[in-house]
């Protein structure tokens, strides 16, 4: 397992794929493009991903998260967000600020209204 400071020479990565892991440090790649934590079981979104700006595809599916947290909106070039079989029951009305947001797979959670005002990707 590499961690800590023997990821610093790998922080230019641009595709990270953590999947089925437990330790995990995100640390050091802010430059990331394309993220997958699947099947970590995860209860949050790590607030890390929120720094890495120029994100364009996240993959969280099969993990326990409750709910997308309004600082998803600092992701403003995400482009494909994958969620499925989590355990969400709502959508932040900040996803109205993902305006490069093209595909959305939020199936097999506890959604129950999708709120009107999200119009950015209905």
């Amino acid at each position: 397992t590499i961690y800590g400071n023997k990821l610093i020479r790998y922080r230019n990565i641009n595709n990270i794929k953590l999947n089925n892991n437990i330790v995990f440090d995100l640390d050091y790649f802010n430059n990331v493009t394309n993220l997958e934590l699947k099947d970590m079981n995860l209860f949050d979104f790590p607030s890390k991903i929120f720094q890495m700006v120029n994100l364009i595809e996240l993959n969280m599916n099969k993990n326990y998260i409750k709910e997308i947290p309004p600082e998803i909106n600092k992701l403003k070039k995400l482009k494909k967000l994958k969620i499925k079989y989590n355990l969400i029951d709502k959508v932040p009305l900040e996803f109205n600020d993902l305006t490069q947001l093209e595909f959305l797979n939020i199936g097999f959670n506890k959604l129950r209204i999708f709120d009107s005002k999200i119009n950015n990707i209905i």
